[in-house]
């Protein structure tokens, strides 16, 4: 978790790198492609890497080996394109991957696992996350619009748009307010669940289906309608929902605050600073074991100081986060059992597909009622993050996809299977624009051999088709005009054909 405020992003940089797959039946044919790339550059260097790159990935050649670059410009391109074929020159190496975009895997995770989705809690949140996204994607931009429709219809509600997007012209002050907006209790909905939905709807535009899921804290909510247990999920569906959510929120908030509590993340593993804890006078609570390196510490105000200066004595790196909430402690279940309620009316059915609980570390029970019971209990008991990586991991998953903002859970998930095989890419980090980092993300699932429709990338774009030398036709733009000149060739032979049988019915015309 973090929390660090910054100022607000410059605007969206829009399509500021082409994403470039290239496949062949083995790595020499690969090199090969390789060179025909360049030798493409080095023919037409002002060639629009859109129409490039559409051209590679879509309707182009696939195999047993492939490669996938993120590119900013051609120059960016051709660099990558010469440090690709001498890392694929070294037999030794059995990944090829370089962080700024290069990515090859002569052993790829694809075949071998299973893929899970995993969906980031509070803490995600941050201001003009996705914007770049919710601008060039119509369904990033329809889920926020969906949720602005509700603020607009329900007295008291903020539309969700003004306060993850607010005007960078504003006033520091006024931003910071709005900033702290997201924190509240009863907008959970608006500053989690929304991003996180907005993103799993764009994943599945690009064909990614997961074989298993999970939610940290909050995020068991996306996780809930990703898993089909919601019923059939639609704008209705998904509107009354987000709703009905925000007003159990608001009941439960309006039974009161609860105990006041500190939350700080730490910097150690768990037991080390429940042993710390276990010396103080007072509730204090290790609400959250996120990975080896790091835990989430919920302390009654009155032992708060005295738990700092033992984390200090420690050497232990903490840091404060903007909420205090007694989250998944026992100290929250009078705000929890306001929620029994809500999910009797809202989990229809066992999931579709395997959902893990990470208050058990284990798939959800299999029976309804049981199920129901563990989707409000679960505030009341730890997050046990590591432990259920841990099983999903034994489980066969081997690739881990973050369905959310910031990037956080894809850390943890490295640090918990750290010199094991698996990938761990998120769909958003801060460090990058939206867009760059789709490209990576997308990127490497190819790499690995995840099979992604990449045509929406170009959506709207108008790509043109780029002739690669090699005779092939891989464009939509080039299919298009083959069909249609051979549709207006079938057009005038019919027309002939009548024209003859007219001549042939009526030899002395018509009168």
């Amino acid at each position: 978790m973090s929390s660090e405020s910054q100022q607000p992003e410059a605007a969206p940089t829009g399509w500021d790198t082409e994403l470039f797959i290239v496949s062949a039946e083995d790595i020499g044919a690969l090199g090969g492609r390789l060179r025909q790339v360049e030798a493409l550059l080095s023919r037409e260097p002002s060639v629009d890497l859109k129409d490039l790159a559409h051209t590679l990935n879509v309707g182009g050649e696939e195999g047993a080996a492939t490669l996938a670059i993120v590119a900013g410009s051609a120059a960016d391109l051709v660099a990558k394109l010469e440090q690709a074929r001498e890392l694929l020159a070294d037999p030794d190496r059995d990944r090829r991957q370089d962080a700024r975009g290069i990515y090859y895997f002569r052993r790829p995770l694809g075949p071998e696992g299973t893929m899970a989705f995993l969906f980031p809690g509070e803490g995600s949140q941050y201001q003009y996350m996705l914007a770049d996204l919710r601008d060039l994607f119509p369904q990033v931009r329809h889920v926020f619009e969906l949720a602005d429709d509700l603020g607009a219809k329900h007295e008291g509600w903020v539309a969700p748009s003004e306060y993850i997007f607010p005007s960078p012209d504003l006033p520091e002050h006024e931003r910071a307010a709005l900033e702290a907006r997201m924190w509240r209790v009863t907008e959970v909905a608006g500053a989690v669940m929304l991003p996180n939905f907005a993103l799993l709807r764009l994943l599945e535009d690009f064909g990614l289906r997961p074989d298993a899921l999970a939610g940290h804290s909050a995020g068991e909510y996306t996780a809930l309608a990703a898993c089909g247990s919601l019923g059939p999920v639609t704008d209705e569906s998904m509107a009354a929902f987000i709703a009905d959510l925000r007003e159990a929120h608001e009941e439960a908030a309006g039974r009161g605050p609860g105990q006041e509590v500190s939350i700080f993340a730490v910097g150690a593993p768990a037991s080390s600073v429940k042993d710390l804890l276990a010396n103080l006078a007072g509730g204090a609570y290790v609400a959250m074991d996120n990975c080896p390196h790091q835990c989430v510490a919920v302390l009654d105000v009155d032992c708060a100081e005295e738990a700092l200066a033992a984390f200090t004595r420690e050497g232990l790196v903490c840091q404060r986060l903007p909420f205090d909430r007694p989250y998944h402690t026992p100290l929250f279940e009078d705000y929890a059992l306001g929620f029994e309620g809500f999910f009797a009316r809202w989990i229809k059915a066992l999931p579709e597909v395997p959902l893990y609980s990470c208050a058990t570390a284990a798939k959800v029970p299999n029976d309804l009622d049981e199920f129901r019971r563990l989707a409000w209990r679960q505030w009341t008991m730890p997050v046990r993050f590591q432990e259920t990586v841990e099983v999903m991991y034994a489980d066969g998953v081997r690739i881990f996809v973050e369905v959310g903002p910031r990037g956080n859970l894809t850390a943890f998930v490295d640090e918990v299977l750290r010199g094991l095989p698996h990938l761990a890419v998120a769909a958003d980090v801060r460090s990058r624009s939206g867009v760059t980092q789709l490209h990576h993300m997308l990127g490497l699932l190819a790499a690995h051999h995840v099979l992604v429709d990449l045509a929406p990338l170009y959506a709207g774009r108008s790509p043109r088709s780029v002739d690669l030398g090699d005779g092939r036709v891989s464009t939509m733009a080039e299919h298009f005009d083959r069909m249609t000149k051979l549709l207006d060739e079938e057009r005038e032979a019919m027309r002939a054909y009548f024209a003859r049988r007219a001549a042939l019915d009526h030899p002395g015309g018509s009168d």
